[in-house]
């Protein structure tokens, strides 16, 4: 099941990092999937209709970017851009600039991989056709989007995000 702390934050990482690039001020760009609906590890879904609407809330009110959920820490970065359901698979992908320096070298070498969303107050509603044991994630509130190491969903991956001169991939 997903990690809950004792912050009351369930911890879902469920997307890989699929693109990163240097921007010209030194800040490095991110990009990937940020939630799929599909299974992973914990045996959850993340349910695409419910995830799309938080994402956008998400961006519009706090878009912090943290390193492996770790509060304590200075932020790694901020997010700058949610495509919900990019592609119509129900996967939704964020693009975040990463500015702490430690975050970007392990973003670099390949140790920071991956997306995992940090959710308080989940419903966790059991799935009916039986494909996720760990239940349905259906509502809730996104406080934080997290570069991770290891990815419950193993379907995603950061990217070399190539900005156009507007700033956008």
């Amino acid at each position: 099941m997903a990690t809950m702390l004792t912050d009351d934050v369930t911890r879902v990482p469920v997307a890989n990092i699929e693109k990163w690039e240097d921007g010209p001020d030194g800040s490095l760009y991110v990009y990937g999937r940020c939630t799929t609906p599909e299974v992973d590890t914990d045996s959850q879904i993340v349910d695409s209709e419910w995830s799309g609407k938080a994402l956008g809330d998400y961006l519009r009110t706090a878009p912090t970017l943290r390193v492996q959920h770790n509060a304590q820490r200075d932020p790694a970065g901020s997010a700058v851009k949610v495509e919900v359901n990019r592609d119509g698979d129900g996967a939704h992908w964020l693009k975040g600039v990463v500015d702490e320096p430690v975050a970007q070298r392990l973003v670099r070498k390949g140790h920071l991989r991956a997306f995992s969303v940090g959710i308080a107050g989940p419903t966790i509603e059991r799935d009916m056709t039986g494909k996720a044991r760990g239940g349905v994630i259906k509502n809730g509130r996104i406080v934080e989007v997290s570069l991770v190491d290891s990815p419950a969903n193993r379907s995603c991956f950061l990217q070399l995000a190539k900005s156009a001169s507007n700033g956008f991939c």
